[in-house]
Protein backbone atom coordinates (compact mmCIF):
# COMPACT_ATOMS: atom_id res chain seq x y z
CA UNK A 1 0.00 0.00 0.00
CA UNK A 2 1.39 3.41 -1.05
CA UNK A 3 0.53 6.55 0.83
CA UNK A 4 0.89 9.81 -1.04
CA UNK A 5 1.45 12.94 1.00
CA UNK A 6 -0.39 15.93 -0.35
CA UNK A 7 0.12 19.51 0.66
CA UNK A 8 -2.98 20.78 2.39
CA UNK A 9 -3.58 24.49 2.63
CA UNK A 10 -5.72 25.74 5.50
CA UNK A 11 -8.55 27.95 4.29
CA UNK A 12 -10.40 29.97 6.91
CA UNK A 13 -14.09 29.12 7.04
CA UNK A 14 -16.39 31.95 5.98
CA UNK A 15 -19.32 33.13 8.07
CA UNK A 16 -22.85 32.88 6.77
CA UNK A 17 -24.15 35.67 4.55
CA UNK A 18 -27.62 36.87 3.50
CA UNK A 19 -29.10 34.73 0.74
CA UNK A 20 -27.01 31.64 1.49
CA UNK A 21 -29.99 29.70 2.80
CA UNK A 22 -29.18 30.40 6.44
CA UNK A 23 -31.75 31.54 9.01
CA UNK A 24 -31.54 35.27 8.19
CA UNK A 25 -34.42 37.54 9.23
CA UNK A 26 -35.20 41.27 8.86
CA UNK A 27 -34.37 43.36 11.90
CA UNK A 28 -31.82 45.63 13.56
CA UNK A 29 -28.15 44.81 13.85
CA UNK A 30 -26.73 45.13 17.37
CA UNK A 31 -23.14 45.85 16.35
CA UNK A 32 -20.78 48.21 14.51
CA UNK A 33 -22.98 49.51 11.68
CA UNK A 34 -25.11 51.81 13.82
CA UNK A 35 -28.09 49.49 14.25
CA UNK A 36 -29.07 49.24 10.60
CA UNK A 37 -32.44 47.66 9.81
CA UNK A 38 -31.50 44.91 7.34
CA UNK A 39 -31.06 41.15 6.99
CA UNK A 40 -29.60 39.89 10.28
CA UNK A 41 -28.50 36.54 11.70
CA UNK A 42 -29.24 35.44 15.27
CA UNK A 43 -25.91 34.82 17.06
CA UNK A 44 -27.20 33.81 20.46
CA UNK A 45 -28.54 35.39 23.60
CA UNK A 46 -26.90 38.17 25.55
CA UNK A 47 -27.53 38.23 29.29
CA UNK A 48 -27.00 41.23 31.52
CA UNK A 49 -28.08 41.96 35.08
CA UNK A 50 -31.71 40.89 35.24
CA UNK A 51 -32.39 40.74 31.48
CA UNK A 52 -31.72 38.59 28.41
CA UNK A 53 -32.15 39.51 24.74
CA UNK A 54 -31.54 37.93 21.34
CA UNK A 55 -28.32 39.12 19.68
CA UNK A 56 -28.38 39.77 15.90
CA UNK A 57 -25.70 40.84 13.40
CA UNK A 58 -25.88 41.99 9.78
CA UNK A 59 -23.57 40.51 7.15
CA UNK A 60 -20.91 43.22 7.45
CA UNK A 61 -20.81 43.11 11.23
CA UNK A 62 -20.78 39.30 11.21
CA UNK A 63 -17.71 39.38 8.93
CA UNK A 64 -16.05 41.88 11.28
CA UNK A 65 -16.80 39.67 14.31
CA UNK A 66 -15.51 36.66 12.36
CA UNK A 67 -12.28 38.50 11.48
CA UNK A 68 -11.90 39.66 15.11
CA UNK A 69 -12.18 36.04 16.26
CA UNK A 70 -9.40 35.07 13.81
CA UNK A 71 -7.29 38.04 14.97
CA UNK A 72 -7.73 36.80 18.56
CA UNK A 73 -6.68 33.30 17.50
CA UNK A 74 -3.58 34.66 15.70
CA UNK A 75 -2.63 36.82 18.71
CA UNK A 76 -3.20 33.91 21.13
CA UNK A 77 -0.75 31.81 19.13
CA UNK A 78 2.05 34.33 19.79
CA UNK A 79 1.33 35.57 23.29
CA UNK A 80 4.12 37.24 25.24
CA UNK A 81 5.56 35.20 28.09
CA UNK A 82 6.27 36.03 31.71
CA UNK A 83 9.67 35.50 33.35
CA UNK A 84 8.74 31.84 34.01
CA UNK A 85 8.04 31.26 30.30
CA UNK A 86 4.26 31.00 30.74
CA UNK A 87 2.01 32.77 28.19
CA UNK A 88 0.51 36.06 29.37
CA UNK A 89 -3.20 36.02 28.46
CA UNK A 90 -4.71 38.79 26.33
CA UNK A 91 -7.20 39.38 29.16
CA UNK A 92 -5.52 39.46 32.58
CA UNK A 93 -6.20 40.72 36.09
CA UNK A 94 -5.64 44.46 36.67
CA UNK A 95 -3.11 43.87 39.47
CA UNK A 96 -0.79 41.67 37.38
CA UNK A 97 2.74 43.20 37.30
CA UNK A 98 4.71 40.21 36.01
CA UNK A 99 7.69 41.05 33.73
CA UNK A 100 6.78 40.20 30.12
CA UNK A 101 8.86 39.12 27.09
CA UNK A 102 7.28 40.05 23.76
CA UNK A 103 7.42 38.26 20.40
CA UNK A 104 7.39 39.88 16.99
CA UNK A 105 3.97 39.54 15.26
CA UNK A 106 3.88 37.37 12.15
CA UNK A 107 0.81 38.69 10.35
CA UNK A 108 -1.08 41.92 10.00
CA UNK A 109 -4.34 42.22 11.99
CA UNK A 110 -7.67 42.34 10.11
CA UNK A 111 -9.71 44.50 12.52
CA UNK A 112 -9.39 47.37 15.05
CA UNK A 113 -9.68 44.82 17.88
CA UNK A 114 -6.97 42.77 16.16
CA UNK A 115 -4.73 45.86 16.09
CA UNK A 116 -5.11 46.12 19.89
CA UNK A 117 -4.23 42.42 20.27
CA UNK A 118 -1.25 43.02 17.93
CA UNK A 119 -0.05 46.03 19.93
CA UNK A 120 -0.29 44.06 23.18
CA UNK A 121 1.54 41.03 21.78
CA UNK A 122 4.34 43.25 20.43
CA UNK A 123 4.80 45.16 23.69
CA UNK A 124 3.23 48.50 22.78
CA UNK A 125 1.02 50.37 25.23
CA UNK A 126 -2.66 49.68 24.54
CA UNK A 127 -4.25 52.29 26.76
CA UNK A 128 -5.36 52.63 30.34
CA UNK A 129 -4.22 49.74 32.51
CA UNK A 130 -1.82 48.40 29.86
CA UNK A 131 1.29 46.57 30.98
Amino acid sequence: MHLVAEAVEFVRPCPSSPGDGGPWVRGWCWFYCGHTFTDVLWLGTITSVGVSAPLYACGGCLRRLHDSAWDYDDASARLPSDHWGRPVPLYAQHDSDVPVSFRRPTRRPRTPLGRLFHRFASGASVGKGAR
